[in-house]
């Protein structure tokens, strides 16, 4: 009998020592083949596409100026060459508050008309743009507007943007910053008696902008709005050198600059011939307020 006990006893010892031996080997390392989690990127939740009523417009690329004339000099072309670089850098650097072109997703201009009114060029180009169904934009000299308020009238009531070149049409960067005011104020005050609206676009005349006038300018809650084609029809009098500069150089957003004063007859028989050319490339004509998607009157 205890011969079998003993038996039994070496038996289970034996198969004791049997299983520490196997579970002393070393057991594969799993964690290598497993997927890390730590690196594993959860993608971002799914977002419903935006309203097309929330879009914000994107914002338009700023142009470099064009227009030439075989009229000017060196000097004056470098001048003016030189203008334009600056004025395009300032542009730049206040996107909400001073304009060279418009948005430019679509094929839209707008004609734009300086120096007016008078009683001659003013009424012939408003006859053209009545004629063309089309809406121009007119920056108006202040001390003007009371001498040709039937003209201003006419403009406004035809659908046409009665805009702000100043009260007496001076340099204002040679100005302090409260004469600069009193000329834009002056300016709107002479618009506002004639169509009971004051603008909220201004152009500086020859374009003549520095800190001082922009500022001037923000405080008097008005945007300033210079040109991407010159037709320097105030220079090369002539229809094929106007009506060239603007066709040669269209963009879309473009922002045309011509006159509308006593001497610029030639502009006035250029404007058809542009009117045509630009439809058939495929261009439509809107207003500045539509153009910088901007209120144009305050």
């Amino acid at each position: 009998m205890r011969k079998i006990i003993y038996m039994l006893l070496s038996l289970t010892l034996i198969f004791a020592l049997s299983g520490c031996r196997s579970s002393s080997k070393k057991q594969p390392d799993l964690s290598s083949s497993a997927p890390q989690v730590t690196n594993l990127k959860v993608p971002d939740p799914i977002k419903p596409e935006p309203s097309k009523d929330n879009i914000s417009p994107k914002e338009p690329a700023i142009y470099d100026i064009y227009g030439k004339s075989n009229k000017l000099s060196k000097k004056e072309i470098d001048a003016m060459d030189a203008w334009r670089k600056d004025i395009v850098k300032m542009s730049k650097a206040n996107p909400d508050r001073l304009f060279i072109n418009g948005y430019t997703e679509e094929k839209v201009v707008a004609l734009t008309f300086d120096d007016g009114p008078d009683s001659k060029i003013t009424p012939k180009i408003l006859d053209i743009l009545k004629k063309n169904n089309i809406h121009g934009s007119f920056f108006f000299i202040g001390n003007k507007v009371k001498q040709y308020s039937s003209v201003v009238k006419r403009t406004y009531e035809e659908g046409n943007l009665v805009l702000s070149h100043s009260f007496s049409h001076p340099e204002l960067t040679k100005k302090n910053a409260e004469e600069v005011k009193n000329e834009f104020i002056s300016a709107e005050n002479a618009i506002y008696s004639i169509i009971k609206k004051k603008p909220a676009i201004a152009r500086p005349p020859y374009g003549a902008v520095n800190d001082t006038v922009l500022k001037a300018a923000s405080e008097e809650n008005l945007k300033l709005t210079i040109w991407s084609t010159d037709t320097l029809d105030w220079s090369q009098k002539e229809k094929a050198n106007i009506v060239k500069n603007v066709v040669d150089n269209v963009r879309p957003g473009e922002i045309i600059l011509m006159h509308s004063n006593e001497d610029k007859a030639t502009t006035a028989e250029a404007l058809p011939e542009i009117i045509t050319k630009l439809k058939e490339k495929g261009y439509r004509f809107v207003d500045l307020g539509e153009l910088l998607k901007t209120n144009a009157y305050k």
